[in-house]
């Protein structure tokens, strides 16, 4: 039977680029992350054929993040507003097992919130601008 590797994201870091030029710094206070990846399904299904019958195409990769706004990280989200591809490297365990990350390249928005009776937050999205690619 196998052994389980189940984890929870307690030492997970992102780090991202704060310009298309510059080495990946952390991204302070981000509580969740997200990726997803697909590909578009072309539809090759032809007469005769049972079921619908598809083709991979073009690989796509996205995903979402949030947390708090953290004065140390505002260069982080704060210079990816010209819409420039940064680097960003996603640890899901950087304390424990640093060789697995999720890394690429993309273009990132986001959104601060602000109320009086909470934490100041941040949350926003990011596209692959290129090839996104995981350790393992």
């Amino acid at each position: 039977m196998p052994t389980s590797e189940r984890f929870t994201g307690k030492n997970a870091r992102l780090y991202v680029a704060t310009s298309s030029s510059t080495a990946a710094i952390p991204a302070y206070a981000i509580k969740e992350f997200e990726y997803n990846t697909s590909f578009d399904a072309i539809d090759v299904t032809s007469f005769g054929d049972d079921n619908m019958t598809y083709l991979a195409g073009a690989t796509d990769s996205s995903g979402s993040f949030s947390g708090f706004v953290d004065k140390a990280s505002g260069n982080t989200f704060q210079n990816s507003i010209n819409g420039d591809a940064r680097k960003f490297y996603f640890y899901i365990d950087l304390a424990n097992d640093p060789t697995k990350y999720i890394y690429g390249t993309a273009i990132w928005s986001w959104t601060e919130s602000y109320s009086r009776a909470g934490a100041a937050e941040v949350s926003g999205s990011w596209n692959a601008a290129g090839g996104v690619y995981k350790t393992w």
